[in-house]
């Protein structure tokens, strides 16, 4: 008897530590749909490889390199994160994703590296599931910048969730209304779903602001028609 209870337990506690591997074997990359044939740099997290004793070992000098500089780790991926956005903004994505890694790297969990790693699945890959994947779980960060809440937003107006899209985009003005480009970003959302009196409200607002693309968009939302609009007079 006491044989076939201890076979239980020693059962029950081979399947809770089977469990526990399965929880802690958990990959930052589930459900990210990730292009293949692209070396791990280029990847979000690395591509989730397991780190040879050379890649840990470069890891280790980068490290070892930060802190000789006098600087913190927070720090150092503050300017990777920087530097990755300069990137971005002229188009080398490659460069842009080296850098989200060594930030993430220097401060893993950090959402900055989520949000420029959001960005680059989009806008190099089209790896839309992806993209919204990260931009979820960068927004779901206490710390997340309100220009991670904004690209979101943005994201989906472009992918044609506009109820969506723009519901983001008024907790951005909740968090920080000076964010840039969110008046002029649901100028578009309102437009596009047929509200254009909220549509020339927000132009304005833009407009008010300096926003680049204020007069713009003044010009074409207040006093024009919406698709919608235009839609429901054809038929």
């Amino acid at each position: 008897m006491h044989t076939i209870v201890a076979k239980i337990w020693l059962g029950m506690i081979a399947l809770l530590i089977s469990m526990s591997v399965t929880v802690a074997s958990e990959s930052p990359c589930d459900g990210l749909a990730l292009r293949p044939g692209l070396p791990s740099s280029q990847q979000p997290f690395y591509g989730c490889v397991e780190k040879n004793a050379a890649m840990r070992a470069a890891d280790e000098k980068f490290l070892a390199q930060v802190e000789q500089i006098g600087k913190t780790r927070e720090q150092a991926a503050e300017r990777a994160i920087l530097r990755g956005w300069q990137f971005v903004r002229r188009g080398d994505m490659a460069s842009a994703m080296r850098r989200f890694n060594q930030a993430w790297l220097l401060v893993p969990g950090n959402p900055d590296s989520l949000h420029g790693f959001a960005a680059v699945l989009a806008s190099r890959d089209g790896n839309l599931l992806g993209a919204e994947v990260l931009f979820e779980r960068a927004v779901s960060h206490p710390d997340a910048a309100s220009m991670a809440w904004a690209d979101y937003g943005r994201f989906m107006l472009i992918i044609g969730r506009t109820e969506e899209g723009i519901a983001l985009l008024r907790k951005v003005l909740e968090r920080d209304p000076k964010t840039p480009d969110v008046y002029m970003l649901l100028a578009n959302g309102e437009y596009d779903r047929g509200d254009t009196a909220k549509a020339c409200a927000y132009a304005r607002k833009a407009m008010d602001r300096g926003d680049q693309l204020g007069a713009h968009l003044v010009s074409r939302f207040c006093g024009k028609t919406t698709p919608a609009e235009t839609g429901s007079a054809n038929r």
